[in-house]
């Protein structure tokens, strides 16, 4: 594990000469563990350190950069059973702002921001035209990272386009990819994100992508969601939400995977709901959520019923707690949620928490479970950019008992 913490500490140390040179850069390193036992001996242990560090981009010309990456290994009852995480580096670019901001140019890897899911370890293009807003066009392509394990595999190329709208009160994205694996398509599909404030208190956000089914080419969708917020008053808000989520089909990578068949199966969830929220005081706050859920593959239906409360500065501590009623075509459940929290000494973060779930069937059945879960947190900055965050959570069910602990020290420059 030190070989692989090391790497992330020189490239820390290489970069703070950068630092010195131009305040703006920002950044985050830390190590953390995580360690979990249950009732029946079994031990699970994850030792992990990041690093992440960028340049923000300059509002008018000049270099911005960021890399994030981690590192970590994994034990499972003593035995080592990952070297190496498979995610080492989530991103790693560097870009320059040409002609005041007309034109960007990044290269490395990078996730396209402008698309619903895209990541490249290649070359973007945006040009931004000189109009109401902020109008423009991009091109991007090159390698991908493996969508299996986000390795490095010069199997996977991309390549794609995009355009995007963007003002103070409305922002607009579209664009397409065409994601190939050992030079035959992969996943071709069409990606559109929308943020608009029409007036003050309306609020409309909607993002969605449909892939081009390469067996039939037929335009199947694959994600959306829509999100309306109206604020009646700064006291009363309603939020009416739709997503649905189908299962991402890669084509050529996946045949590897299945048999000769070659068969895609289709796994979609969808859900809709209503939230209200209103503040009955200036510490006191309510709030009612009404969720129907379904899913093709088995064709199951839920709904969930939820009402909560968040209490402010109730003899010195914050106080929140909620109670959700499932209701689904076997089974009944009923969830409770606490949580109490405090700041000791202006810096101290603490919270204590604890959730109850019971389970029943229906009339014919006969069995009941339960759940409790309970834990508790904090945060505690020790000096001028260096901090420490715990938790430590127990879990226990009828048959199955575990506690786990968290730790992490890092440090913000």
């Amino acid at each position: 594990m030190i070989n692989r913490i090391v790497p992330l500490i020189v490239l820390a140390i290489m970069l703070t000469p950068l630092y010195g040179q131009a305040g703006e850069i920002k950044g985050n390193i830390y190590i953390s563990d995580y360690y979990s036992v249950d009732n029946g001996g079994s031990k699970f242990n994850v030792l992990s350190t990041r690093l992440n560090v960028e340049k923000p981009e300059p509002d008018t010309y000049g270099l911005y950069f960021k890399f994030d990456g981690r590192m970590k290994a994994t034990t499972s009852n003593g035995d080592s059973s990952s070297n190496v995480s498979p995610k080492d580096i989530d991103e790693m670019w560097v870009a320059y702002k040409f002609l005041g901001r007309t034109i960007d140019i990044s290269a490395g890897r990078q996730y396209i921001e402008e698309m619903f899911n895209t990541m490249i370890d290649g070359i973007d293009m945006k040009v931004r035209l000189k109009t109401a807003g902020s109008l423009g066009v991009g091109i991007f392509g090159g390698l991908a990272p493996d969508k299996y394990d986000n390795s490095f595999n010069s199997k996977f190329r991309s390549i794609g386009a995009y355009t995007f709208f963007e003002s103070d009160k409305h922002q607009a994205y579209a664009g397409y990819e065409n994601l190939m694996y050992n030079g035959k398509t992969d996943r071709e599909y069409l990606s559109f994100r929308m943020m608009s404030m029409p007036i003050d208190k309306i609020r409309f956000n909607v993002i969605s992508s449909a892939s081009i089914n390469q067996i039939t080419k037929d335009v199947e969708m694959e994600n959306a969601s829509v999100n309306f917020m109206y604020s009646f008053s700064k006291d009363l808000q309603f939020n009416t939400y739709y997503n649905y989520y189908n299962t991402i089909k890669y084509y050529e990578s996946s045949k590897a995977f299945l048999d000769e068949s070659f068969s895609l199966d289709t796994n979609s969830q969808t859900s809709a709901g209503i939230r209200i929220d209103y503040r009955v005081t200036e510490n006191l706050s309510i709030y009612a959520v009404s969720e129907y859920q379904w899913r093709e593959t088995d064709g199951d239906k839920e709904t969930r019923l939820t009402g909560g409360l968040r209490r402010q500065d109730l003899l010195g501590f914050d106080f929140s707690g909620r109670y959700t009623h499932i209701t689904n075509s076997s089974t009944t459940s009923d969830e409770f949620n606490v949580e109490l929290s405090r700041v000791f000494f202006e810096k101290l973060s603490t919270s204590i928490y604890a959730s109850h779930e019971k389970q029943e069937v229906d009339d014919e059945g006969s069995f009941t479970t339960g759940l409790l879960t309970y834990g508790g947190s904090l945060f505690f900055p020790i000096g001028k950019g260096f901090y420490i965050s715990m938790f430590i959570e127990r879990y226990d069910e009828t048959d199955f008992k575990s506690t786990s602990l968290f730790t992490q020290l890092g440090y913000k420059f």
